[in-house]
């Protein structure tokens, strides 16, 4: 009898723990699912607590915000994580869109190619940081053309201009960030170059 008594609660566990599993699962592909409205993301950023799957507006507060790169089912250790990519291209829409001279020749913000070392960013194997003392759309352009004259618009300073694209090792997956920059005190820092 105690025998049967065993086997019993074996299969009652053995049950339990199979619909642990089976939750978890469901779980897992709902939060990397969008819900179950996208294709299963195996590559996502991770900002604090904050995971993100899908494409999103970001404001960027005052100092640095840390952004990690993970991929579901991988070892995310800096010794095996497999990579990212991270660049920021002009969010140029009709409402946004606006012509700019440098040294008197007129370039259209929406035209020019990408951002990316106009941006305070540190790179590490696992993630990457940008930092945000003071970030304006006029000063990014114009860091973009150090030495030359140039003259921008008034624009709007509640608009989304760049993009931070970032992408999974072998591009086959992609997260932009409509990036807003948090206002705040503003901190003039010397043009620099970045190679």
């Amino acid at each position: 009898m105690s025998g049967r008594k065993t086997n019993g609660v074996f299969k009652v566990i053995t049950y339990i723990v199979l619909a642990l599993i089976l939750f978890a699962a469901i779980g897992l592909i709902v939060r990397f699912t969008n819900g179950g409205t996208t294709d299963f993301k195996a590559f996502y950023v991770q900002i604090g607590e904050t995971v993100y799957t899908e494409n999103s507006k970001l404001e960027l507060p005052y100092g640095s915000t840390h952004f990690e790169t993970k991929y579901i089912f991988s070892d995310n250790s800096e010794e095996k994580h497999k990579g990212y990519s991270v660049k920021i291209v002009p969010n140029a829409t009709e409402k946004n869109n606006f012509d700019f001279t440098v040294d008197d020749c007129v370039h259209s913000f929406g035209l020019e190619k990408e951002f990316t070392s106009a941006f305070d960013i540190e790179y590490g194997k696992t993630g990457f940081t940008i930092n945000n003392y003071g970030l304006r759309v006029e000063k990014i352009i114009q860091s973009m053309y150090s030495g030359q004259t140039v003259s921008i618009p008034e624009i709007q300073s509640n608009e989304i201009y760049f993009n931070l694209v970032v992408s999974a090792y072998n591009d086959s997956q992609s997260i932009v960030f409509g990036l807003h920059f948090a206002e705040g005190m503003y901190v003039e820092l010397p043009d620099r170059v970045i190679l």
